[in-house]
């Protein structure tokens, strides 16, 4: 018996069982490592208690020769009958690499980094149900050259 292959096995049960804040994450990957703008990334989720408040962020998995130090977003929340719930006014800048080092954000093996941001802290949903999330990129280059995935992240967040 490959007592490595189950040794591994148990380890990753192990972590992912001890993840009681989440309730859901799911990773997209791009293209060829290019996001195009009309790549609209869906995620659908479903929160049990709307009584305690939600954590959401991006998981994004990037490349050390991605050309800009940050990335523009636009989400959209939207419940099981399509109506929208929050959006941004304007898209969010969020930051892959710090401005004056140039030091890439997150953690990184090789040329290859992931990074967790968060962009809604203590969100209510207003009831139990299914909940769609969409994720829009508004940078100029098009297609986004260097975004390997992006994901979302739902977990309770008082924990």
């Amino acid at each position: 018996m490959n007592y490595s292959i189950l040794f591994s096995f148990v380890v990753v049960l192990f972590f992912t069982a001890c993840d009681g804040a989440r309730i859901y994450e799911t990773n997209l990957d791009t293209d060829e490592d290019n996001w195009k703008a009309q790549d609209t990334l869906k995620f659908e989720f479903e929160v049990e208690d709307n009584n305690i408040p939600y954590r959401l962020s991006y998981n994004v998995r990037y490349k050390n020769d991605y050309p800009f130090y940050n990335l523009f977003t636009k989400y959209i929340i939207k419940d099981s009958s399509g109506k929208v719930l929050t959006t941004p006014a304007l898209p969010e800048d969020m930051y892959l690499f710090d401005v004056k080092t140039g030091k890439p954000y997150g953690t990184g093996l090789g040329d290859i980094y992931d990074h967790r941001i968060s962009f809604l802290k203590e969100y209510k949903f207003p009831y139990a149900g299914k909940y769609k999330l969409q994720v829009l990129q508004y940078m100029r280059d098009q297609p986004l050259p260097g975004i390997v995935s992006f994901g979302v992240r739902v977990e309770k967040a008082n924990q």
